[in-house]
Order: C-alpha cells, then structure tokens, then sequence
C-alpha cells in the first residue's frame, strides 16, 4: 500500500523483501536512492544495521526508520542516530508523505 501510494506521488519506488535483498537491491541503486524506508524489524538483518552499513558508502543518504515494536530496546533507550527518522506504526500514507518531505526537503520531490 505505502509503495503505491509513493509511486502514485511520483517517486521511484524500489522494493525489497527482506534485510538481504535490500543490500543487494542498494548496491544496485545507490547512486540512484534518496531516501531508504526501512522496518526495523526484518528477517536476516534488522533496518537500522543495514541503513548504518548503507550510510558508510553513502553518506548522504537519508533514512526513516518504522517498526510497531517500540518495546524494542534500540527504540526505547533512544539509540538511534540522530540522522536516522523514527515513526511508529502503523503509517498512513498521508502521514509517511508528510514525514518524506520533512526528510527530503525542497531540493529533492518527485517528478509531476
């Protein structure tokens, strides 16, 4: 649903199931992503490595990190980078648009 909804507002959405494909799937793209939406939770590599492990070759990427686990002790001793956003879930799609363009900024919106 987010990814319709994202690609609906004109972003380029690339997709991935799980921790691994998603490294694969960046060093694919890298030079092409903005921004990475991840779960915090996901089978073989929680979102906050591999967002850490993508920022070392990327510096500039920006990240929203979700997770409706916020009994998470990352989440709940605050242990996430400053440079990392964190929502909760559930997320609507208006609410993650609006959190994309407080990430993005003027200077990076999809095409029209």
């Amino acid at each position: 649903m987010l990814s319709s909804s994202l690609s609906d507002q004109g972003y380029t959405v690339i997709e991935a199931e799980n921790g691994e494909q998603g490294t694969a799937v960046f060093e694919k793209n890298k030079h092409r992503i903005d921004l990475l939406i991840t779960d915090m939770v996901m089978p073989g590599k929680n979102g906050l490595d591999m967002a850490m492990e993508f920022q070392t070759t990327a510096a500039d990427l920006r990240v929203i990190l979700m997770s409706g686990y916020t009994e998470n002790n990352l989440i709940r001793d605050g242990n996430i980078p400053a440079d990392i956003t964190f929502i909760n879930k559930p997320v609507t799609p208006a609410s993650l648009s609006q959190v994309i363009a407080d990430e993005l900024g003027p200077e990076v919106s999809p095409p029209r």
